[in-house]
Parts: C-alpha cells; sequence; structure tokens
C-alpha cells in the first residue's frame, strides 16, 4: 500500500534491506546479551535461506554486523563470497560478538542477576535441608 508501483523485486529487496536492518539493530542493542536465542535470529535473518543455508561473509558486511577487516581477522580471507554454517557462526562469531557488542553496563547486569540466581537457589536449598532435618 505505501509503494504500490513498486515491483515485486523491488519489494523483495526492501525487505532484505529490512531483515538486514533488524538483524544490526539486535547486535546493537544496549542490552544485547549474545544469548543463543538472539544469536540465532541475527543468524536467521542474515541467511536468505531461513536459517537453512551457509551464509556468505559479505552478508554479514552487508548488516553492518562485522567489517571486511573483521571478517579478515576472523577467518583468515578477504573473500566476501566466503561462507559459513550455523557452527561456525556459533564458535567464531559469537565469541566476537560478545567481546565486542555486549556492554560493561549488561555484563554487570547478567553478573548481578546471576548471583541473585544462585543465592535464591542456595536459599531454597538450605530451606530444604532445614525442612527435611527438622522433620526427622
Amino acid at each position: 500500500m505505501i509503494w504500490p508501483v513498486s515491483s515485486d523485486p523491488e519489494m523483495e529487496l526492501m525487505m532484505r534491506w529490512a531483515a538486514l536492518r533488524e538483524a544490526w539493530s539486535i547486535v546493537h542493542s544496549k542490552n544485547f546479551r549474545c544469548y543463543d536465542l538472539e544469536t540465532n535470529r541475527v543468524y536467521n535473518l542474515i541467511d536468505t535461506e531461513g536459517g537453512r543455508g551457509d551464509i556468505p561473509l559479505g552478508e554479514f558486511v552487508r548488516a553492518q554486523i562485522l567489517s571486511q577487516e573483521e571478517c579478515v581477522k576472523l577467518f583468515r580471507t578477504d573473500d566476501l563470497h566466503y561462507t559459513i554454517n550455523r557452527e561456525t557462526f556459533r564458535s567464531v562469531v559469537n565469541p566476537y560478538l560478545k567481546a565486542n557488542y555486549v556492554t560493561n553496563d549488561t555484563k554487570n547486569r547478567m553478573k548481578q542477576e546471576e548471583e541473585a540466581m544462585m543465592s535464591s537457589q542456595y536459599d531454597a536449598a538450605f530451606r530444604n535441608t532445614m525442612t527435611a532435618a527438622s522433620s526427622k
């Protein structure tokens, strides 16, 4: 309705741009934690085959998730047609994203949440132990 004279190929191109922008937005969010749910979403948005195929490095550059220099550093190639699969993405790109895009504030919040969860689990285990001991 917005672009009534756009052809199907033009609409596909615009939808592709929107998917790449959404992937960029996930990684550049101030709350990005590099959790599997987030990185799987990024991979699926960038993959033109809906998460079932290998992705050329050039698509990560187009999405502005990685620069060409970062691709060379991570994969030892400047060939943007070089493809990576989901496992390579997880093992190589995820650690890079976590190191470079998870903010210190987010890391601190994650640590506090983990400590609170551990404390809660410890308290629950202690209460269960005390309840079991008092019922004897």
